[in-house]
This record gives structure tokens, C-alpha cells and sequence, in this order.
């Protein structure tokens, strides 16, 4: 069985990796509002397993595993004014 690719083929990320950077995301900004701590660094984005869909808020470039997509904070936050 072949492993399912990120992309279709039009090269547009798939909309269940999309979902669940937003969600992981969104749960960032609940903990730091939750805490009450600053976030000192805007996130670049979210990286997330294209297998398992676990994700990770990144605020700095990092090396990605195989398996792992880079979902820009574009893509799933709007832009603040």
C-alpha cells in the first residue's frame, strides 16, 4: 500500500493536514491565553505528521522528518490588522 501524499496533485495541501495545523494552532493561542504569558515570537507555523497528524507550533526554522509538512501561518490564521 502506498503511502498518501501530502499533495494533490495541482501541488495544494491536503485539507485534513490543513485542519489540523489550524486546530493545533488554536490550542497554542488558548494555552497562551490560559497562562497569561506573551508570546515573544510569532510562529512561523505549524509542522505536521502527514501520517499520524500530530502537529507542532514552530517559532523558528527547523529540520523536518521525511514524513513531516510545514503548514505556513498563513494558510491558517488570519492576518492580524
Amino acid at each position: 500500500m502506498r503511502e498518501p501524499t501530502p499533495r494533490d496533485p495541482a501541488g495544494v495541501l491536503q485539507p485534513i493536514l490543513i485542519r489540523a495545523a489550524r486546530d493545533c494552532y488554536q490550542i497554542y493561542l488558548q494555552d497562551l491565553e490560559r497562562t497569561g504569558q506573551s508570546s515573544t515570537a510569532r510562529p512561523l507555523g505549524v509542522v505536521v505528521d502527514r501520517v499520524s497528524h500530530r502537529a507542532r507550533t514552530i517559532v523558528r526554522p527547523q529540520p523536518l522528518l521525511p514524513q513531516e509538512r510545514f503548514i505556513p501561518l498563513n494558510l491558517i490564521a488570519p492576518i492580524d490588522g
